[in-house]
This record gives structure tokens, sequence and C-alpha cells, in this order.
């Protein structure tokens, strides 16, 4: 942010922002624990949280795991578990219920792509 005076810079501008989420998900795919027990490593917990750590750690994205597993798992099932593949139906869309807005000033600058060719000093909310 500029700790510059607004009366000894260059121009300034103003601008308004939104930002909308949208969020979308496939079908659920049974994960059949038991099996997982039998799998290389084995999963060992008992409760959600060390499920999902153990997905997230070993299973998700990893072709390794599912090399090492398809024929305890089953091939599909644990191709489908390592890459949770299917089309995915949005299920939540902010633009319908409103948006996040704010303004900010400073200029334009079209090293800033990513900030929407603006350098911003300062905002009117944690978005800035």
């Amino acid at each position: 942010m500029s700790e510059e005076s607004t009366e000894t810079q260059s121009p300034i501008y103003v601008r308004r922002c939104e930002t909308w989420t949208t969020t979308a998900a496939t079908k659920p795919i049974k994960v059949d624990v038991i099996k997982l027990r039998k799998c290389t490593p084995p999963y060992s917990g008992t409760m959600n949280d060390e499920l999902m750590l153990y997905l997230t750690d070993e299973v998700w994205k990893s072709e390794d795991w599912y090399e090492r597993n398809k024929e305890t798992y089953g091939d599909g099932e644990a191709w489908d578990l390592v890459f949770v593949f299917g089309s995915l139906d949005e299920y939540w869309d902010s633009r319908n219920k409103g948006c996040d807005d704010w303004i900010e000033v400073g200029v334009p600058n079209k090293i800033l792509s990513k900030r929407g060719d603006f350098e911003c000093f300062e905002g009117s909310n944690l978005y800035s």
C-alpha cells in the first residue's frame, strides 16, 4: 500500500470490484474402508478426519497408490478413488445471492494482469 499523499501523487483512480463464488462437485463415490485396510499402505484409522488424512496423503491423485492397490481395492474402484473423475455439477453460485464488493484506489498498471491491470494502493475490504 502506498503511503504517499494524494496531494503529491500523479493522477489517482478509483474502481469498484466484485467477486462471486461458484462451487461444483462430482457424484459421491463410496469408500470401502475394509478394502482400504488391506491396501499398501493400509488404512488404520477409525475417525473421519483420519480417513480424510489418508485419502489426501496417500490416495488422491496418486498413480503409485493406484498401481500398488488396483488388485486389492478393485481396478475401476481404485481408479475412481484416486482421481475422483466425473462431471461436476454446480451446487452453489453466490451470484444468485449477491456478491462481495469493494472499492480500490490506485493506478492502471498493465504489468499486474492478475489484478485486472490495476495497482491498488488502498481498498475498502480484505480483498484488496
